[in-house]
């Protein structure tokens, strides 16, 4: 009969600590009222290798053509880079740039975006509060945009977590 208690146990053990993994933050662009930040813990990696490990991660992450600018200053990335084709303004594929910060220090970092804007034909424009732009047709398609916009980052960040994560667990 111990048996039987010490296996419902072990099973009671084991769901309850796959219910418990955790979820990454997200973003979630609900408006475009930037920045908007989110915090990743991760314990046992130091700022000094979370440094190196974002390098990397950047370096293979990204294409020449997409990464425009990324400098490093004072424990902080400062990345400028471009989404090609991912939004769609006036039933044309247009780019995405946007500005990322990443924080570091210790067990943990932060992502901040501090800037959104599409190419419309030769110009970049801001995406702010879209309630101002007077086309309407650009409006609804960047109001449409924000789910969107919203998977990218959080793919983004999540490619950036497993690249740590793995990158701290190989030794």
């Amino acid at each position: 009969m111990s048996k039987i208690h010490l296996l419902a146990l072990l099973v009671l053990i084991s769901i309850h600590s796959f219910s418990q993994s955790e979820d990454l933050p997200r973003f979630d662009l609900e408006n475009y009222e930037l920045p908007k930040a989110i915090i990743i813990q991760t314990e046992t990696i130091n700022k000094a290798e979370l440094k190196v490990n974002i390098q990397n991660w950047l370096d293979g992450y990204y294409s020449e053509s997409e990464l425009l600018k990324c400098q490093y200053s004072e424990d902080t990335f400062y990345i400028t880079a471009l989404a090609h084709q991912l939004l769609e303004v006036k039933n044309l594929t247009t780019d995405l740039k946007y500005q990322l910060n990443i924080s570091l220090r210790d067990g943990k970092y932060k992502i901040e975006v501090t800037s959104l804007k599409y190419k419309y034909y030769t110009e970049y424009r801001t995406i702010a509060n879209i309630s101002l732009i007077q086309d309407e047709d650009i409006r609804r398609d960047l109001e449409n945009s924000r789910s969107q916009i919203s998977i990218f980052l959080n793919e983004l960040n999540q490619a950036l977590v497993k690249f740590i994560l793995k990158d701290s667990e190989d030794w």
